[in-house]
């Protein structure tokens, strides 16, 4: 594998779901904890605020907005005055595709229509990607450069969600991806302070690494080997990786492993023990106490998921 020049080109979007929201006040929905997704909420008409649990702050999104929710935390999307929330999964929806689906909720005030979504970005850089963002990302206005594609993007998605038209939901779903990324990349060029992460991303030694444990996740990936593979001492690496990334380098493999592990269980007909095999671990058992601990999920439970 040739190593990473651009953090983003090895991310890919894997789909979980998008709603088509048609909300009339008094309305407002609890969402819940979503582990390893990236949630977004695109303003269409109306406004709509973000309230995170155990915090006095809360977020407005108005129409032609777009706020992406990195590490999938509860939080309640809301008319900003209703005071009672609506679990998600509570309210009726009419399922579209797999992937697509429409639902309505609240009352007879003031309208307001959405969309939102929960995606996965599929690589293992991504979730050091992500973890230099903040809970919350409000896009609430364009570089000039930008904006004329945005407003453009913005109002060729508005129009499709609005008609659902004949291939309406394939367009907002490939055009969502692009936002999605979109986002991610305004925030980062916002933040200069932030960059060292892409930068991390860019650093031919980091890559090195990260793409050796990858091509290798059998290995018992030492500390000491890393920093071998990264050509620096043990202690400079140990250093470096953890302030570029935020995470341990014992950590990264770990975690690693286990995002790796849900693609096995997704893409291919692999048992839990072939996957513990192919991850290294010495049994069965040691793997799935340890996925379970890291990804509050058991991998049995994963792999059900994974052939439904």
């Amino acid at each position: 594998m040739s190593d990473i020049k651009n953090p983003f080109e090895a991310v890919e979007i894997d789909r979980v779901f998008l709603s088509r929201a048609e909300l009339s006040a008094p309305w407002g929905i609890s969402m819940p904890t979503m582990p390893n997704m990236l949630l977004f909420h695109l303003v269409v008409e109306g406004v709509a605020w973000i309230r995170f649990a155990n915090q006095g702050d809360r977020h407005r999104v108005s129409q032609g907005q777009l706020s992406l929710i990195p590490h999938g935390d509860p939080h309640d999307f809301y008319d900003g005055a209703c005071r009672r929330m609506t679990p998600l999964f509570d309210i009726p929806r009419q399922e579209i595709t797999s992937h697509y689906e429409v639902l309505e909720h609240g009352g007879h005030g003031n309208h307001s229509l959405t969309l939102c979504g929960a995606v996965k970005l599929n690589h293992p850089l991504s979730q050091l990607m992500l973890r230099g963002l903040p809970n919350i990302v409000v896009v609430e206005e364009w570089d000039e450069e930008e904006r004329v594609w945005a407003e453009n993007t913005f109002q060729f998605l508005f129009r499709e969600a609005k008609k659902q038209a004949f291939a309406s939901k394939e367009i907002i779903m490939h055009l969502s991806e692009v936002l999605v990324f979109q986002g991610i990349r305004h925030w980062f060029s916002q933040n200069a302070e932030k960059r060292s992460i892409v930068k991390a991303l860019a650093d031919e030694r980091m890559t090195r690494v990260i793409n050796a444990v990858q091509d290798d996740p059998n290995r018992k990936w030492s500390t000491l080997h890393m920093a071998k593979t990264a050509g620096m001492s043990r202690s400079a690496f140990t250093e470096r990786f953890s302030k570029l990334f935020g995470v341990s380098p014992s950590d990264f493999v770990r975690n690693l492993k286990f995002d790796l592990a849900e693609i096995y269980f997704r893409t291919e007909n692999l048992s839990i023990g072939e996957v513990a095999d192919r991850l290294g671990y010495e049994s069965e058992a040691a793997f799935a106490r340890a996925f379970k601990r890291i990804k509050g999920t058991s991998p049995g439970r994963l792999k059900g998921k994974g052939k439904a």
